[in-house]
């Protein structure tokens, strides 16, 4: 499936005048579909058959097949709403275990400042997701249009690892010579360097306030 074109913020004063690594794309979901079409007996049989972890992930849908007569526009516009449907109600429960993962207010530890730096199996804001994209924690980066935060600055270096709200942690990571980035950017990288998936959540849903949130693999 065609991925949608490179986003492309305005860094303002935040960008460097020096050349820096292409912007990623972002994928438009994490969320894979298996469908089955043909004989209903057949595929019936078959979704039986599947392993747990995949059933969740297949539908049935009719109007496919070989045969003459088959009525290919209305099939592909069955996948489609399928597809759709899919992806919709995936993204429903990562919202879902986000909310769920940050809990009550004042539930996690805080800096001085009451920004959450200990999240518990969710993260909120620049800070919380950095942290948890630094220790390999993201298992799904919550990114979502409209918000203030994704286009505001990091740091980072060369590995997808040199991440930091301030330039000092970046550098002490032995990185010399830090380099700003737009913190959706940024964080994408970090996802994808450890097979984190990344959603990204229309402005009109539930998602994280100020446009970045993350569910974490585990807590601390």
């Amino acid at each position: 499936m065609a991925l949608p074109a490179p986003r492309r913020g305005r860094l303002g004063a935040h960008r460097r005048r020096h050349r820096r690594p292409p912007r990623p794309t972002w994928p438009d979901s994490g969320a894979d579909l298996l469908v089955l079409t043909g004989d209903t007996r057949e595929r019936r049989a078959v979704h039986e058959r599947l392993p747990l972890h995949l059933r969740a992930r297949t539908v049935e849908v009719d109007g496919g097949g070989r045969a003459d007569g088959v009525d290919r526009a209305a099939f592909d516009r069955r996948i489609g709403e399928a597809w759709t449907a899919h992806r919709q109600r995936h993204l429903d429960a990562a919202l879902d275990a986000f909310h769920a993962g940050l809990g009550r207010p004042g539930e996690h530890a805080t800096d001085s400042s009451g920004t959450d730096t200990a999240p518990g199996a969710a993260a909120l804001g620049i800070p919380a997701v950095v942290t948890a994209a630094r220790q390999h924690q993201l298992a799904t980066l919550l990114v979502q249009t409209g918000g203030h935060d994704p286009e505001r600055p990091v740091w980072t270096g060369p590995q997808p690892e040199h991440i930091g709200v301030q330039r000092a942690e970046v550098r002490g990571m032995g990185v010399g010579h830090p380099e700003q980035a737009p913190a959706a950017d940024a964080l994408l990288r970090a996802a994808a360097a450890t097979g984190a998936e990344a959603l990204l959540v229309p402005e009109a849903a539930d998602g994280p306030p100020g446009g970045l949130g993350a569910v974490l693999r585990w807590s601390e």
